[in-house]
């Protein structure tokens, strides 16, 4: 039996990437559900999936299908996969932010992050994994990228950018933002200190007109594994 670290073991979402040399049968997708399906229906976890009978009703699945799965192609011998069991409390305090290059100064952009942190408040469970995400060639890129980084799926990255726009960690925006939180009040159960374990910074690429900016936090299960 299974004892799950939270009520809710979440939607099942699954990130992989495979070698040009791993061969398969193709039904890649197909074979990862059957495997999410094994283990929801065979282990001591909860449904949490429902279906849209119509625009009003909906019903669950029963099996915690459907899963998110997104596969890639790159070069290797090798099948690595990112696998989340992301709950609905954590889901829910992922934001998007559309902003301009007006926020690009370190008084606005940490002022602005300062308030916008600060809503996150309990709901999900802190102390938190904490991910922000500036910037994005799509309001998509920019929230799957705040999805990563808050399993620290990204914690490789170059900690400098280039003129090519390749992504970067800004470790001292991390350290600030961590301080920021930390003189919250906000925290796990009465306030306190502890409202995120660390934080995680991303800068990404943009568009010139535009300035996503992306927040969220990882699921309080995993901060038990």
């Amino acid at each position: 039996m299974v004892l799950p670290g939270c009520q809710d073991t979440g939607t099942a979402i699954v990130a992989g990437k495979r070698g040009q040399n791993v061969l398969t049968d193709g039904n890649d997708e197909a074979n990862l559900s059957r495997g999410i399906f094994k283990t929801y229906t065979e282990t001591n976890l909860r449904y949490s999936q429902v279906a849209p009978l119509s625009m009003y009703d909906e019903k669950n699945t029963g099996c915690n299908l459907p899963a998110q799965i997104e596969l890639y192609a790159t070069n290797g011998n090798e099948y690595k996969f990112l696998f989340m069991a992301k709950g609905g409390g954590s889901a829910n305090k992922t934001f998007l932010f559309q902003q301009t290059k007006a926020l690009l100064n370190p008084e606005s952009l940490v002022k602005f992050l300062d308030e916008k942190v600060k809503t996150l408040g309990t709901a999900a469970c802190p102390p938190y994994h904490l991910s922000i995400v500036i910037g994005g060639l799509s309001a998509e890129m920019n929230l799957k990228t705040v999805k990563y980084a808050s399993a620290k799926y990204l914690d490789d990255l170059p900690t400098t950018g280039n003129e090519g726009g390749r992504a970067f960690r800004d470790l001292d925006m991390e350290k600030q933002i961590h301080e920021l939180t930390q003189k919250s009040g906000i925290g796990a159960q009465f306030g306190g200190k502890y409202f995120a374990h660390d934080v995680r910074v991303v800068r990404l690429p943009r568009h010139g007109a535009s300035l996503p900016v992306g927040l969220g936090v990882s699921c309080s299960a995993d901060r038990q594994v």
